[in-house]
């Protein structure tokens, strides 16, 4: 309160400084600044409706206080009026565009409210006038990834990082960030922020090693660098030898190699056993049978992945497709292509060629991912 009421003074007589006691301009602040003054004093003793009607008539009488605003501003959030809160606001940060708790309390008023744009462009100002805060970087950081923004977000974690170095918090905002790099198929930049993450992960956090080394396989089958896929996978279930996510990709990129389908199986038949509802699951278990040239098992488990939501996935009802041709059912085998292929255009999907030449010429084909 005290420090408030030294700020305010100076404020004060800054405004006041080329007045006279006689001037109707310097009577009128005068009032309002006692009325503010006021404000705060009942505030302090928490009797809010009497402060915030002595604040709000600081405001009729000096509508230009950017103090009056800011303060004005917090009463408006605790009354859950934000878009009155940044009103204020805003006209706090235009009369008194250098202080930087009036920019702070906007950039979050614009984040809780979802005003992703304004709260960035305001922590841009905020990181740039004080790289040395945390805050700003990490609010940027998040900001950043709900824009989807990646390249920005990791521009932003390289600057915590640069700032408080190893950091559990950091490989929470890396693997979100690694993730929309992955959206982008921009897989180089999502090795490396990956690769950066794993120095941030707690030595005890096994979960964590093993989701984040599949993740970087996953990568590495993408760059086609199949060997240090393999190599990634092994380390995650090294980690730990539960999780279903790469338990069932390695099964499936094995697969697609047709290479130690047995162990693919293995693996595979886990995963269904841990969530035998999950449609993914259950065509990787279908597609690992189908590989096996066990056509009669293949359909029992593509048929269930379909019945569990696997009819709204395009690669699904491929497989079914490929499993029904190989049963020498032809006619049902383009049906299910067709299927595909019209849901591939819905979600304007560009990998239809296969398809197309499979419903035209009524027979197999096996595309490069298998």
């Amino acid at each position: 309160m005290k420090q408030i009421l030294i700020c305010l003074f100076i404020s004060f007589y800054n405004a006041t400084a080329s007045s006279s006691p006689q001037d109707s301009d310097y009577q009128t602040r005068q009032k309002a600044d006692s009325l503010f003054l006021e404000a705060l004093r009942l505030k302090e003793t928490g009797k809010y409706s009497e402060a915030f009607d002595s604040m709000y008539n600081a405001f009729l009488i000096d509508s230009t206080s950017s103090a009056v605003l800011y303060e004005l501003s917090k009463f408006y959030l605790s009354q859950g009026k934000s878009y009155l809160a940044i009103n204020a606001l805003q006209k706090a940060v235009k009369y008194s565009p250098d202080t930087k708790e009036y920019k702070i309390l906007l950039a979050e008023s614009n984040r809780d409210l979802d005003n992703i744009d304004e709260s960035v462009a305001l922590y841009e100002e905020l990181s740039a006038a004080f790289p040395d805060k945390n805050e700003f970087w990490l609010n940027l950081t998040e900001l950043y990834i709900k824009q989807k923004n990646a390249d920005k977000a990791s521009d932003a974690i390289n600057a915590l990082e640069n700032n408080i170095g190893t950091n559990a918090l950091l490989y929470v905002y890396m693997l979100m960030t690694g993730d929309l790099f992955i959206e982008k198929e921009d897989y180089d930049k999502a090795l490396d922020i990956l690769l950066q993450g794993l120095k941030h992960i707690p030595p005890e956090n096994n979960t964590t090693f093993s989701a984040v080394y599949g993740q970087i396989g996953n990568i590495y089958y993408q760059k086609g660098e199949k060997v240090k896929a393999y190599e990634y996978f092994d380390k995650a279930l090294e980690y730990d030898g539960n999780n279903i996510f790469v338990l069932n990709n390695y099964a499936y990129f094995l697969t697609a190699d047709r290479k130690d389908l047995d162990r693919a199986e293995r693996m595979s038949g886990r995963c269904v056993g841990a969530q035998p509802t999950n449609s993914t699951y259950l065509d990787t278990y279908a597609w690992v049978f189908f590989c096996k040239e066990q056509y009669f098992k293949a359909k029992l488990y593509v048929e269930n992945a379909i019945s569990n939501g696997g009819d709204k996935n395009s690669d699904i009802l491929d497989h079914y497709g490929d499993i029904l041709f190989m049963l020498g059912n032809t006619a049902l085998a383009v049906s299910q292509w067709e299927k595909a292929l019209a849901l591939k255009q819905k979600n304007n999907e560009t990998d239809t060629e296969i398809l197309k030449h499979k419903i035209t010429n009524k027979t197999y084909y096996e595309t490069p991912a298998e």
